[in-house]
Parts: structure tokens; sequence; C-alpha cells
């Protein structure tokens, strides 16, 4: 079972129904105060979604530093390894020097399989993967 200790965190909007993406990576939307799921591996990540909110408009708990859980990608990912966003926000092993258009967002606390709910400590970033 994942844990989750102390993180910064702001409210902010989303602009959709993202009750399905709760541990998801969030970018920055054209409007203004509000987040979006990640949808490449070279966007700038603000946080990690921390709650569920149903509809346009609604409040977006986002963890935008410390500890958080977030969702494993297509592989798994182990204790140690350097995170970033996959296509779709969840979280992806990237190795400096290789995944140079990726961004470090941080570093994997505890692993797991694709789609488990994994834990990492989220960086004060954008820092490219050099």
């Amino acid at each position: 079972m994942s844990k989750q200790f102390e993180g910064l965190d702001v409210t902010l909007q989303v602009g959709a129904d993202l009750s399905s993406y709760q541990y998801y990576f969030m970018e920055q939307s054209s409007t203004n105060y509000q987040v979006g799921v990640a949808n490449a591996t070279t966007d700038v990540v603000v946080g990690v979604l921390q709650n569920k909110p149903n509809a346009s408009g609604k409040e977006a708990a986002v963890r935008i530093l410390g500890h958080t859980k977030i969702v494993a990608g297509e592989d798994s990912v182990s204790a140690g390894n350097v995170l970033g966003t996959t296509a779709r926000g969840s979280a992806q092993a990237i190795a400096a020097g290789t995944d140079t258009t990726t961004y470090i967002l941080g570093i994997c606390t505890k692993g797991g399989d694709s789609s488990e709910v994994i834990e990492m400590v989220l960086l004060a970033g954008p820092a490219r993967a050099r």
C-alpha cells in the first residue's frame, strides 16, 4: 500500500472532468489558473493532481513539491529511478543524458508495475534530463 507524506499543494481549476486522473501529472492550460493532464513526454508539468474534480471549473488540489503518490506508466518503475511524464500523464523512468527532451520531475521512493500507484518525491523544476 502506498503512503503519502507532507507536500506543498496549490488550488487551481480544471477544464474538464478529471475524476479518473487522481495522482497523474498536470500541465498548465492556456487558460489562467487552469490545469489539464500532461499529454506529451516533453510537457512542462505543474504538479500532481491530489483530488478527483469531476467537472470543468472545479477545484484541483495540485501537489507542486514534496512527497506524492503517482500512477506508474506502461513500464515498471523502481525506487531510485528518476521520473518524468508519459504522454498520458503517468510516471516513467527516464535516463539523464538519453531522454534529453524530457523534464526531470522527481525521484521514485516506492516502485511498482504499470498502472499501479507508486510514490515519489516531486522536485522543484523544470529541468531537462541532460
